[in-house]
């Protein structure tokens, strides 16, 4: 009996030595230092944007800016992306220092027309990154109106009018200067055409009819321009005698040019003249040969059923699109003087308004401490004007300053700032809407850092009192991209629950953590984990509850990025104290 209570004294006594060794071991080391951990932490914006509008050949440069907010030096790598696009990372390839930044460099440089997107992704020492990119390659589109002049007959000694053709830049890409080739004698042309048209510009081109010679003269001109070659086609006559005949018929090809779908166009007008002194015009006869329906472009005339010598007449000519399409029709006027054709052209439109940035990550103010804003353009690719009704945000997101205001022609930019004061800490996710009469555009808006996500748990739940038991404190960063810094909590416990020890364990995700504890307290002071973007860490606190009962704990986890959510716990002690200490006696010799 005595033996078995010699052993029970022995290892009662090497547990109690071993515990009261680690106790003073872990509270004899060092403090780890809070700048022990460094890690690189990075902010791109915009994360998604839109080119706008290039013209096919031209070349477009839109920058990204790459901020480390993180307290070592960031490297990227990657960022290839596919033709038309191209990536250009030189400015950041030495290392972005914390606090720094540097900009990667995007082109776009279409060869042709069309709609086109690709992602730039890459790497680096803070995960994956990626941008997302949009942009349209357009061809430059010149309206020619009309496309057909007749100026008529008359004598070598007659005066003939001059007629004017209109250029309009219909697209959303400068023209530069037209290369005109000369006028086909006997015709004259001059104007005002040799300057760079903008979007929505117009400049005019006056033809005349000056002949040396008796005959009819179908000539056509010609001209070089950024959206292709351009033809007018030119009708004269002259006559040997001294009484004319035949009927004069101008403009006889129009071009309505981009025409607003559900709207109709200004009218065009086409005259009628009678040449001939003595018999008039008659027997006229309208008809319409179109490719498809419905039939767009619509007739109103006024010609009597006799057009005598001398008097002329209008057929007014209107377009009104129900698609977006081309169209094209001819109206067939049959008269006692023959035939004519009216070549009619026009395209259904619509507006195409989009954002320049399309994903805008405005940083991490700290709440009330100032604000950060950055300027949102918008560009209508479109060929039609659309009128802009309202601007919105969504809390804590406001939109000001802006120029985004009545009427945005094709081709034409606003602005508007995004601003971001936030009230309180954590991610915000939000959006800026630019609303016009053909839809909302909206803007994607982010601003500050994700909070640390905090579970807590005892292990195990249900203990006896005096025992010690392990507090689990699970920390997670759910932000892809951004590292959290100063990690920890700072709570009181229960009464009755006290720290039991100031080490901890944690796992190698959580950086260097410090317990700032010392056994018997009565508060978890936890600082300095670091924890990296997309991680979890687990940190293991020894705690000892003193006497039963029910022990409910709660921690709300904080960073440099701000307060988490808090989490709760609890654990049950039973019985009113801890084991009663045994007393051993060491029976002493007896001498004989």
């Amino acid at each position: 009996m005595v033996g078995k209570s010699l052993r029970q004294c022995g290892a009662s006594m090497m547990a109690l030595l071993l515990w009261i060794g680690l106790a003073l071991t872990a509270t004899a080391a060092p403090d780890d230092p809070a700048g022990g951990v460094t890690a690189p932490s990075p902010w791109l914006s915009p994360l998604e944007f839109h080119f706008g509008p290039v013209a096919v050949g031209q070349t477009a440069t839109r920058a990204v800016t790459v901020r480390n907010s993180g307290n070592a030096t960031l490297t990227l790598d990657g960022g290839d992306t596919l033709a038309p696009f191209a990536a250009n990372t030189s400015a950041c390839a030495g290392g972005v220092p914390p606090g720094g930044s540097c900009q990667v460099l995007y082109t776009f440089a279409p060869r042709e027309a069309g709609d086109f997107e690709t992602t730039s992704a890459g790497g680096g020492n803070a995960g994956a990154w990626g941008v997302r990119l949009h942009g349209r390659g357009v061809a430059p589109q010149l309206r020619v109106n009309p496309q057909a002049l007749d100026f008529g007959g008359g004598l070598l000694t007659d005066l003939f009018n001059t007629q004017k053709v209109t250029l309009t830049n219909v697209g959303s890409v400068p023209i530069r200067p037209i290369q005109p080739d000369a006028a086909p004698e006997p015709f004259t042309v001059g104007g005002n055409c040799a300057k760079t048209l903008e979007p929505g510009q117009s400049c005019t081109l006056e033809f005349g009819f000056a002949p040396s010679l008796y005959g009819v003269f179908n000539r056509r001109w010609t001209a070089k321009t950024d959206a292709g070659p351009i033809a007018v086609d030119l009708l004269g006559r002259v006559y040997t005698g001294t009484v004319g005949t035949g009927q004069r018929v101008t403009p006889r090809a129009l071009d309505f040019g981009p025409v607003r779908i559900g709207r109709g166009s200004p009218p065009l007008v086409v005259t009628f003249y009678n040449h001939d002194p003595i018999y008039p015009l008659t027997n006229w006869d309208f008809s319409w040969v179109v490719d498809e329906l419905p039939l767009t472009f619509r007739y109103s005339e006024n010609c009597p059923e006799q057009l005598l010598g001398g008097q002329s007449c209008e057929v007014t000519i209107t377009y009104a699109p129900q698609v977006t399409r081309r169209d094209e029709a001819l109206l067939t006027v049959l008269t006692s003087q023959g035939i004519v054709n009216l070549r009619l052209m026009g395209s259904g439109v619509g507006s195409d308004v989009v954002a320049r940035s399309l994903d805008i990550d405005l940083g991490a103010p700290p709440p009330a401490d100032g604000a950060t804003t950055e300027t949102v353009e918008f560009v209508n690719q479109g060929l039609a004007p659309v009128d802009v009704a309202a601007l919105r945000a969504t809390a804590p997101f406001a939109a000001q300053d802006g120029t985004c205001v009545g009427k945005l022609e094709p081709g034409e930019t606003c602005q508007v700032t995004a601003r971001y004061d936030p009230a309180d800490y954590g991610r915000h996710h939000g959006a800026l809407t630019l609303v016009t009469g053909d839809g909302e555009i909206p803007v994607q808006l982010e601003g500050g850092t994700v909070t640390p996500e905090l579970r807590l748990a005892f292990a195990p739940a249900a203990a006896r009192a005096g025992d010690m038991v392990r507090l689990l404190l699970t920390f997670a960063n759910r932000d892809p991209l951004r590292t959290l810094f100063g990690v920890g909590v700072d709570s009181p416990l229960p009464a009755g629950l006290v720290v039991a020890s100031p080490a901890i364990s944690h796992s190698p995700a959580c950086g260097q953590p410090r317990l700032t504890a010392a056994v018997g307290d009565s508060a978890l002071v936890l600082r300095d984990a670091t924890l990296m973007a997309g991680a979890t860490c687990v940190v293991e606190v020894s705690v000892r509850p003193e006497r039963g009962g029910v022990y409910p704990f709660s921690a709300r986890p904080d960073s440099s990025a701000g307060p988490g959510a808090p989490a709760a716990a609890q654990l049950t002690a039973t019985g009113p104290g801890g084991d009663p200490p045994r007393v051993f006696y060491i029976p002493l010799a007896v001498r004989p």
